[in-house]
């Protein structure tokens, strides 16, 4: 195993050895906690990959890895735990999103979110305590520089893209806010059946709401190099 896997490997058990703590600590003084997991979109070689020592995280036959805005790239689980409240064992395949959390713990708490400020996020509260089984969100979007030089152990998929528009069944990736595929994720989760050709309304309807998303001002927290 060398130096990097090994930090790694150490540093995923140690995160883990921390939440089993928090999880034991409640069930026995039971402290007002909710714990929520999810990685942070995707995964990346780290080293791990074809070492015989190290499992390296398995995708299946989804495209795209780290980086990159396929359903490698940004699909993810995501793990909460409210003893009384989530039903043990219960599983969604609703999609969220990691903006989601902020409107989310806010909800929880009976802290409502600041009036002059504009959230992505949308509250999941209703859908984790079982209220409702479904969440109407709209249009969600991603951007991200392209970094062409960081990926998984397979080359970045072509047509390169930076934004997402995914809206409903429906996924729309563009480079600088061009379309160049089009996905219906319901049918074709692996994203091996390019639509842009054969829907150009859906495909033209999406770049309107992503251009429109993209023209909205945002704060700026400093450049990312590419």
């Amino acid at each position: 195993m060398n130096g990097k896997s090994s930090s790694y490997k150490t540093l995923t058990t140690l995160i883990l050895a921390s939440v089993c703590l928090v999880v034991k600590a409640g069930e026995t003084k039971r402290p007002n906690v909710i714990i929520a997991m999810a990685d942070d979109m995707g995964w990346q070689d780290l080293s791990s990959y074809g070492n015989d020592r190290v499992d390296t995280p398995n995708i299946g036959d989804l495209k795209g890895g780290k980086t990159d805005l396929h359903e490698g790239g940004i699909r993810v689980a995501g793990l909460v735990r409210w003893p009384g409240l989530i039903q043990p064992g219960s599983e969604s395949g609703v999609l969220s999103h990691s903006t989601d959390l902020l409107p989310t713990v806010c909800s929880t708490v009976r802290i409502p979110l600041p009036k002059d400020d504009a959230f992505d996020g949308i509250d999941l509260l209703p859908l984790l305590i079982g209220q409702v089984d479904s969440l109407n969100r709209g249009t969600v979007f991603w951007q991200i520089n392209l970094y062409r030089n960081l990926q998984r152990h397979t080359p970045k998929p072509k047509p390169f893209a930076t934004e997402i528009a995914r809206k409903g069944k429906w996924k729309l990736l563009a480079k600088d806010d061009e379309p160049v595929e089009l996905f219906n994720i319901e049918s074709d989760l692996c994203e091996q059946y390019d639509l842009v050709k054969e829907k150009p309304e859906i495909a033209s309807d999406l770049k309107q709401e992503l251009q429109a998303w993209l023209a909205e001002p945002r704060r700026q927290y400093g450049n990312i190099p590419e």
